[in-house]
């Protein structure tokens, strides 16, 4: 069998992007199917499905009723691969003419609050893959711990060690006593440079853990020295 058009795209070199993967005619007319590419494949994480699946119902909701291009929509989906979406219009279309529609629609999800349409058994094959009840968290922009007031029985962190060392005095201040902090992804070389901020922030290591050049540890927030590392 031959290869289908999309499985000859390089898709090393391929990256985020709208792109116009293939035009059919039917009849008199054009039907162009866009390749709307969300992240870099094999190189970015892929989406997961519930998400993924929320913003099928949010893309299709938001196109099928666009006042201009509502009636020449005939598909949205996800792409198998989980990286980007296909859209298929009812024209013979090139990739700038649909970039405004884009911006409206992903602004539109971006903004989306309330019940994703059609997330109900009756409406919906799987609906529950969607994480109903997403709308209760709230996600806002920060700088690591700093302006945060809550304090926790347990902070987790896993980012760049170069980062990591800028939040455990913040870190100290919000942990409860007797709590943890337990950060990882410390490569092996920055192991001696992220300990010695905690301890400096007043943490004190329980547990160091390493799996090749990687190392993850559990500092605690206490007086009492005998369960720990050197104590």
């Amino acid at each position: 069998m031959e290869k289908i058009t999309s499985f000859t795209i390089d898709h090393i070199k391929l990256q985020p992007g709208v792109y116009v993967s293939r035009k059919d005619p039917v009849g008199d007319q054009v039907i162009t199917t866009f390749d709307i590419r969300m992240t870099s494949p094999n190189e970015e994480p892929v989406m997961n499905t519930a998400e993924l699946h929320a913003m099928e119902h949010l893309a299709a909701t938001f196109l099928r009723n666009h006042k201009e291009f509502g009636p020449k929509v005939i598909y949205w989906g996800p792409m198998g691969c989980r990286t980007g979406n296909y859209l298929l219009l009812n024209g013979d279309y090139e990739s700038r003419d649909i970039v405004p529609l884009m911006i409206e629609m992903f602004e539109f999800i971006r903004d989306f609050e309330g019940e994703i349409p059609g997330a109900s058994a009756k409406d919906c094959g799987n609906y529950l893959d969607m994480n109903p009840g997403m709308e209760n968290i709230h996600v806002a922009t920060g700088d690591l711990l700093k302006g945060v007031t809550q304090e926790a029985d347990v902070i987790v962190a896993n980012i760049l060690a170069d980062i990591l060392i800028h939040l455990t005095e913040d870190a100290y201040r919000l942990v409860k006593d007797e709590g943890y902090l337990i950060m990882s992804g410390i490569i092996s070389e920055k192991w001696d440079m992220v300990r010695e901020w905690a301890e400096k922030a007043g943490f004190l290591l329980e547990t160091h853990m390493v799996q090749g050049e990687w190392n993850a540890c559990v500092f605690k927030k206490t007086d009492d020295i005998s369960g720990v590392i050197g104590g």
